[in-house]
């Protein structure tokens, strides 16, 4: 419990002056726009019950005659420039004065490095003192870091009160000049504690937009939208795309300052725009020259504010910084100075890697990305990824567009996770696409019937694709498509009743089909790389010869099932007994000599894609092939972690978008 004789002491001492006086001892004053902490109650209200001693070891008005120091701590929600204090503490009797320090944290308790120190006089009496203290030096509180406010006497005989606020514990007192400490139970004595130039981030996506497709949106320049809407965020994904407004509230009239990036050792970003870039937002503001703005408080409501917009780097890894290779998110900081090179404020800005988007191929589903983004995830820890599934469509035999459709909601649902997840501003992802989800993926940005969906106002009109790797992508369709095709009536009735109608997307993965011929050229405003894969000589010469065993004695025992498909790899070149897996793929004049992945060939795979842009990857399947029951590996498969291809995948996503190996 409070020591009693002090709170009614002084109570019944307040009671009389307020009474003489004509005071109501309720609330106090409105709070001040630029709060960065306060334990007041709803306008400005204390406990006018409660309450510590503060005064000089002389006064006989509370108890044993000691030195009673109260000291309270608090952490800013922002980092901001200390611009005044205020403090419910009253004159009770003696001298009327007060000493107040603010100090740093010294293992829980005041530290011995005060940051600036008032020294009141004229303390009000009332029940609901509100004692208002400017800063001088106006030093830079820290968000996230704990310091203290202490009292004491001005004197000898001063006697003072320091009400308790509405919220928190944890004030202490000294009866020994601050030698030692002890916990004061109850609340957390009142005040509040204010800051200029306070930084917030906020997402602009919806409320700050103008404009949406195909009208590429902006952001507004009205100054009250920019300044009450949007949604607070720490950072921003390093898409390049992305948009984040920096909000400094709590600013002067006509007040002039300058923002800037400065790197994760406190120097100036680079102007390369490796740490992102800053841009202006409203009319009359300026770069300054060095990567910085210039910008002019504007009027928002009661207090004067000004905006910057701050693009992330297109890419997240920087050249030579081999840190960056294995970490998913880094730090710069914005800094905010007035006209005489003053820091008034500072945030950090967390740059994040772009989410991984996973697209499945035909009659699979998401889950046949596990082993790759397991891989993944020992490579990059903690990196954000998201899988789209489409196999509920296998049943209907949808086509390559049906399947887009179905896909794109769910892109942008992933992208809405991420943002509410990570708290960053984002508006692309990495894609990495296997088999026909790299046709998709493609066919999004393609297809101008499906421009509205894929360059949605949240990608500020470039669309959900940072980089784009496609694993086994048949991008000059599949001979086994057109075998499917050609098929036997018995043997499309067997994939029916599995399941997987041969119709729609199969149709689409023919060989000169109206939907990969309207993929080529493939859209240059997409950043893409292709990874191909195909079986070595041994395995392709065990594939054949194990498919012509399996054909030949289903087709003794069941001739009515799988010996009807027999027929799918059945050409001119590969009627028995001349059928290989290279020979059906290849043909004539096939530069990789008929390569395949079982699926695909290997000329499908890399399509128009030139070698420096493009990795074969050797001794793969399409997908991973093994025996049931047993767990017998066959084949390892282009998503196996032994593939490889998932360290290349991150090889990949480390690359300069604009030095790197890629197609655009």
């Amino acid at each position: 419990m409070k020591r009693m004789n002090e709170v009614l002491l002084f109570a019944i001492f307040a009671w009389g002056l307020s009474s003489m006086l004509g005071c109501s001892p309720v609330e106090a004053q409105s709070s001040t726009p630029g709060v960065i902490f306060s334990d007041y109650g709803p306008n400005m209200g204390i406990s006018t019950a409660t309450g510590w001693c503060v005064g000089g070891a002389g006064t006989p008005d509370c108890g044993p005659h000691v030195p009673r120091w109260v000291a309270s701590p608090f952490i800013p929600q922002n980092t901001s420039t200390l611009t005044q204090i205020k403090l419910a503490l009253g004159y009770a009797s003696g001298s009327n004065g007060a000493v107040i320090n603010l100090t740093n944290d010294g293992n829980g308790v005041p530290g011995s490095t005060i940051l600036e120190s008032w020294t009141p006089t004229n303390l009000s009496s009332s029940t609901t003192p509100l004692l208002s203290l400017k800063s001088v030096v106006q030093p830079i509180l820290h968000a996230g870091t704990k310091y203290w406010l202490v009292a004491m006497g001005s004197a000898s005989d001063s006697l003072d009160f320091w009400w308790d606020g509405a919220t928190g514990t944890g004030s202490l007192e000294s009866n020994n000049d601050g030698t030692s400490w002890y916990f004061l139970p109850g609340l957390l004595t009142a005040f509040e504690v204010l800051g200029g130039g306070t930084v917030t981030l906020v997402d602009p996506v919806p409320a700050l937009l103008v404009g949406s497709r195909p009208t590429t949106p902006t952001l507004t320049t009205d100054p009250n939208v920019l300044g009450n809407q949007g949604t607070v965020i720490q950072g921003a994904a390093a898409d390049g795309v992305a948009q984040a407004v920096v909000r400094i509230s709590n600013l002067s009239q006509g007040q002039k300052i300058d923002v800037s990036i400065l790197d994760e050792n406190g120097n100036a970003a680079p102007t390369n725009g490796e740490d992102g870039t800053l841009s202006p937002i409203t009319v009359g503001d300026t770069p300054d020259g060095k990567g910085g703005i210039n910008a002019g408080a504007q009027s928002v409501g009661s207090q004067f504010m000004t905006f910057a917009a701050y693009i992330p780097p297109a890419d997240f890894a920087r050249v030579n910084n081999y840190q960056d290779l294995s970490i998913v998110s880094r730090t710069v900081t914005l800094q905010v100075q007035d006209s005489n090179q003053n820091v008034l404020a500072s945030t950090p800005i967390q740059i994040v890697r772009p989410p991984v988007l996973y697209i499945h191929g035909l009659w699979s589903s998401e889950s046949t990305w596990d082993d790759f983004d397991a891989r993944v995830q020992e490579l990059l820890p903690n990196l954000f990824t998201c899988g789209v599934d489409y196999s509920s469509l296998n049943h209907a035999g949808a086509s390559v567009t049906a399947s887009t459709l179905f896909v794109l909601p769910q892109v942008s649902s992933c992208l809405t996770d991420f943002k509410t997840e990570i708290k960053v501003a984002a508006a692309q992802f990495d894609f990495i696409a296997h088999s026909m989800g790299g046709l998709i993926s493609n066919n999004m940005a393609a297809n101008p019937g499906l421009s509205q969906m894929f360059r949605l106002q949240q990608t500020y009109g470039k669309g959900y694709i940072h980089k784009l790797i496609t694993v086994d992508t048949p991008y000059y369709g599949s001979q086994f498509a057109a075998g499917l095709q050609n098929a036997t009536p018995a043997c499309k009735l067997i994939f029916n009743k599995m399941g997987t109608p041969i119709a729609g997307a199969v149709n689409d993965l023919v060989p000169g089909s109206p939907l990969l011929n309207s993929l080529v050229p493939l859209a240059a405003s997409i950043t893409k790389y292709a990874i191909s894969g195909e079986l070595n000589g041994t395995q392709s010469l065990e594939a054949s010869a194990g498919t012509d065993l399996i054909v030949v004695a289903a087709t003794l025992t069941q001739p009515l099932t799988l010996g009807e498909c027999y027929s799918v790899f059945v050409t001119p070149l590969t009627a028995p007994p001349l059928f290989t897996f290279d020979n059906y793929f290849g043909g004539s004049g096939d530069v990789y000599g008929g390569a395949n992945d079982l699926i695909v060939s290997k000329t499908s795979q890399l399509g128009p894609f030139p070698t420096a842009f493009s990795h074969s990857t050797i001794g793969v399947a399409h997908l991973n092939i093994t025996i049931p029951y047993i767990q017998l590996n066959l084949f390892t498969g282009a998503l196996d972690t032994a593939s490889g291809n998932s360290n290349l995948a991150i090889t990949l996503l480390n690359y300069s978008i604009a030095s790197g190996p890629f197609l655009h």
